[in-house]
């Protein structure tokens, strides 16, 4: 193999690695934009009327976390199962942020703290992604 297949060869390994990325992208700015709606919605109720309003932002915002879930489940789809940690620095802000919306709501419905499970639920899967490791 020349010099100039082995370059054109890591070339062509990046330009794909790029396109997956370019995937992930477009769907977590998605989901920052839902997770963004959510905030909006929930931030409310630090109003002085807001205390009244908190079951409907809480169903509003649950309606929002239904579109969460689509997206989460688009993100799985991007990249292969066993590269998460490869990729994961593209939505692992965007979905701490939706585990705070979630607490915030659940305390909000319950006053009670919420669970990783009820989280996952939330979200839409078991975990995340499907794959935890022992520090999970």
């Amino acid at each position: 193999m020349s010099v100039t297949e082995m370059f054109s060869y890591l070339q062509g390994f990046l330009s794909a690695d790029q396109d997956v990325r370019e995937d992930i992208r477009k769907v977590v700015q998605t989901l920052e934009q839902t997770a963004r709606e959510i905030l909006t919605v929930l931030q409310s109720v630090h109003q002085p009327s807001g205390f009244k309003e908190i079951p409907g932002k809480c169903a509003k915002a649950r309606e929002l976390f239904c579109t969460v879930r689509t997206q989460i489940a688009q993100l799985k789809t991007k990249f292969p199962v066993e590269q998460y940690y490869r990729f994961h620095e593209h939505w692992r802000f965007v979905l701490q942020r939706l585990a705070f919306l979630s607490a915030f709501v659940v305390y909000l419905e319950s006053e009670s703290l919420v669970t990783r499970g009820e989280v996952a639920q939330i979200l839409g899967s078991r975990y995340p992604f499907g794959s935890c490791s022992s520090a999970c």
